[in-house]
């Protein structure tokens, strides 16, 4: 089974690593905003190549925001040239 987790504050830690202990859980698939997210946490990209977390920490959340979405106009637009 794969499953997809929004955040990973302390609620969403727990889940995560209740969820990737069952053996019917093949793959946890996450979503955070945060960028302070622990080296403990057992996470890996879902893209290839990809470390995770990876990049610089950003300090204000419009940062954060503005470099998801811009990430995301890029991608849609490069899928919707073709």
């Amino acid at each position: 089974m794969r499953l997809g987790l929004l955040g990973l504050g302390r609620i969403g830690a727990f889940h995560a690593e209740t969820l990737t202990s069952l053996p019917v859980v093949e793959e946890l698939v996450v979503a955070d905003l945060a960028a302070d997210l622990g080296p403990g946490l057992p996470l890996r990209s879902a893209e290839p190549g990809v470390s995770f977390p990876d990049g610089k920490p950003f300090t204000f959340f419009m940062d954060r925001l503005a470099s998801a979405f811009r990430a995301e106009l890029t991608a849609f637009t490069e899928v919707v040239a073709g």
